[in-house]
Protein backbone atom coordinates (compact mmCIF):
# COMPACT_ATOMS: atom_id res chain seq x y z
CA UNK A 1 0.00 0.00 0.00
CA UNK A 2 1.34 3.37 -0.81
CA UNK A 3 1.80 6.40 1.25
CA UNK A 4 -1.46 7.69 -0.61
CA UNK A 5 -3.58 4.94 0.76
CA UNK A 6 -3.63 3.45 -3.35
CA UNK A 7 -2.45 0.39 -4.06
CA UNK A 8 0.79 -0.25 -5.52
CA UNK A 9 1.13 -1.06 -9.58
CA UNK A 10 1.91 -4.68 -8.54
CA UNK A 11 -0.66 -4.73 -5.75
CA UNK A 12 -3.39 -3.67 -8.69
CA UNK A 13 -2.69 -6.77 -10.62
CA UNK A 14 -3.00 -9.00 -8.10
CA UNK A 15 0.51 -9.47 -6.25
CA UNK A 16 -0.64 -8.12 -2.78
CA UNK A 17 2.58 -7.69 -1.08
CA UNK A 18 5.05 -8.18 -4.11
CA UNK A 19 7.74 -4.50 -4.04
CA UNK A 20 9.84 -5.12 -7.61
CA UNK A 21 12.18 -2.68 -5.96
CA UNK A 22 12.73 -3.88 -3.21
CA UNK A 23 13.15 -7.30 -4.66
CA UNK A 24 15.30 -6.31 -7.64
CA UNK A 25 17.67 -4.53 -4.57
CA UNK A 26 17.67 -7.94 -2.43
CA UNK A 27 19.06 -9.51 -5.69
CA UNK A 28 21.82 -6.76 -6.09
CA UNK A 29 22.96 -6.63 -2.88
CA UNK A 30 22.66 -10.29 -2.06
CA UNK A 31 23.49 -12.54 -4.93
CA UNK A 32 25.57 -9.82 -7.41
CA UNK A 33 26.92 -7.74 -4.88
CA UNK A 34 26.20 -4.44 -6.85
CA UNK A 35 25.61 -1.35 -4.57
CA UNK A 36 22.65 0.73 -6.01
CA UNK A 37 22.46 4.42 -6.10
CA UNK A 38 20.29 6.06 -3.59
CA UNK A 39 18.82 8.64 -5.74
CA UNK A 40 18.60 9.07 -9.59
CA UNK A 41 21.48 9.01 -11.80
CA UNK A 42 22.99 8.83 -15.22
CA UNK A 43 26.32 8.18 -13.28
CA UNK A 44 26.87 4.49 -13.78
CA UNK A 45 29.75 2.58 -14.44
CA UNK A 46 29.96 1.96 -18.38
CA UNK A 47 30.19 -1.33 -17.83
CA UNK A 48 26.73 -1.83 -15.77
CA UNK A 49 24.86 0.74 -18.50
CA UNK A 50 26.18 -2.31 -21.16
CA UNK A 51 25.51 -5.01 -19.23
CA UNK A 52 21.82 -4.20 -18.97
CA UNK A 53 21.68 -2.54 -22.13
CA UNK A 54 22.41 -5.98 -23.50
CA UNK A 55 20.45 -8.12 -20.92
CA UNK A 56 17.58 -6.06 -22.61
CA UNK A 57 18.33 -6.50 -26.07
CA UNK A 58 18.91 -10.22 -25.26
CA UNK A 59 15.09 -10.80 -23.60
CA UNK A 60 13.50 -8.96 -25.85
CA UNK A 61 15.10 -10.90 -29.11
CA UNK A 62 13.94 -14.21 -27.11
CA UNK A 63 10.50 -12.59 -26.74
CA UNK A 64 9.95 -12.18 -30.13
CA UNK A 65 11.67 -15.13 -31.04
CA UNK A 66 9.44 -17.54 -28.61
CA UNK A 67 6.25 -16.04 -30.37
CA UNK A 68 7.95 -16.69 -33.55
CA UNK A 69 7.51 -20.42 -32.34
CA UNK A 70 4.17 -20.17 -31.10
CA UNK A 71 5.58 -20.89 -27.67
CA UNK A 72 3.47 -19.70 -25.10
CA UNK A 73 5.72 -20.91 -22.14
CA UNK A 74 9.02 -19.25 -23.82
CA UNK A 75 6.68 -16.41 -24.11
CA UNK A 76 6.15 -16.04 -20.65
CA UNK A 77 9.43 -17.24 -19.80
CA UNK A 78 10.75 -14.55 -22.10
CA UNK A 79 8.71 -11.68 -20.95
CA UNK A 80 9.40 -12.50 -17.14
CA UNK A 81 13.38 -11.99 -17.86
CA UNK A 82 12.56 -8.72 -19.90
CA UNK A 83 10.41 -7.69 -16.72
CA UNK A 84 13.31 -8.75 -14.55
CA UNK A 85 16.24 -7.08 -16.28
CA UNK A 86 14.29 -3.76 -16.68
CA UNK A 87 13.80 -3.39 -13.28
CA UNK A 88 17.38 -4.28 -12.25
CA UNK A 89 18.30 -1.67 -15.25
CA UNK A 90 16.27 0.84 -13.06
CA UNK A 91 17.25 0.16 -9.97
CA UNK A 92 21.18 0.58 -11.61
CA UNK A 93 20.06 4.45 -12.56
CA UNK A 94 18.60 4.68 -8.71
CA UNK A 95 15.16 4.57 -9.92
CA UNK A 96 12.33 3.18 -8.04
CA UNK A 97 10.33 1.96 -10.64
CA UNK A 98 7.61 0.64 -8.56
CA UNK A 99 7.37 4.54 -7.73
CA UNK A 100 7.37 5.49 -11.45
CA UNK A 101 5.18 2.58 -12.26
CA UNK A 102 2.57 3.58 -9.72
CA UNK A 103 2.56 7.50 -11.41
CA UNK A 104 2.17 6.49 -15.07
CA UNK A 105 -0.70 4.04 -13.63
CA UNK A 106 -2.85 6.93 -12.28
CA UNK A 107 -1.55 8.78 -15.30
CA UNK A 108 -3.16 6.53 -17.53
CA UNK A 109 -6.47 6.15 -15.27
CA UNK A 110 -7.12 9.49 -16.31
CA UNK A 111 -6.97 8.36 -20.09
CA UNK A 112 -10.58 7.42 -18.59
CA UNK A 113 -13.17 8.41 -20.92
CA UNK A 114 -11.18 8.65 -23.90
CA UNK A 115 -12.10 7.24 -27.43
CA UNK A 116 -9.99 4.53 -29.29
CA UNK A 117 -8.47 5.87 -32.54
CA UNK A 118 -7.69 3.28 -35.75
CA UNK A 119 -5.20 1.45 -34.16
CA UNK A 120 -6.62 0.69 -30.77
CA UNK A 121 -4.88 3.12 -29.26
CA UNK A 122 -6.58 4.87 -26.34
CA UNK A 123 -6.53 9.42 -27.31
CA UNK A 124 -6.12 11.54 -24.13
CA UNK A 125 -9.61 13.39 -22.96
CA UNK A 126 -9.49 16.61 -21.66
CA UNK A 127 -9.15 14.63 -18.22
CA UNK A 128 -6.01 13.32 -19.08
CA UNK A 129 -3.15 14.13 -16.73
CA UNK A 130 0.41 13.80 -17.39
CA UNK A 131 2.85 11.59 -15.05
CA UNK A 132 4.85 13.81 -12.83
CA UNK A 133 7.67 11.90 -12.95
CA UNK A 134 10.31 14.51 -12.06
CA UNK A 135 8.50 14.48 -8.55
CA UNK A 136 8.55 10.76 -8.46
CA UNK A 137 12.25 10.91 -9.03
CA UNK A 138 13.06 13.92 -7.11
CA UNK A 139 10.42 14.49 -4.05
CA UNK A 140 12.64 16.79 -2.27
CA UNK A 141 12.53 18.97 -5.32
CA UNK A 142 16.24 17.96 -6.85
CA UNK A 143 16.90 18.44 -10.44
CA UNK A 144 17.59 16.04 -12.95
Amino acid sequence: MRQDGKKNFCECAGREGFNVHRRMNEFHQGVMEIKSPVSPTLDIPIKIERLGDRLISEELSEYFEAKAKNDIVKVADALGDLVVVICQTALQYGIDLDAVLNEIHDSNMSKRGGIKDSTGKLQKPSTYREPDLQKVLFPNHEKA
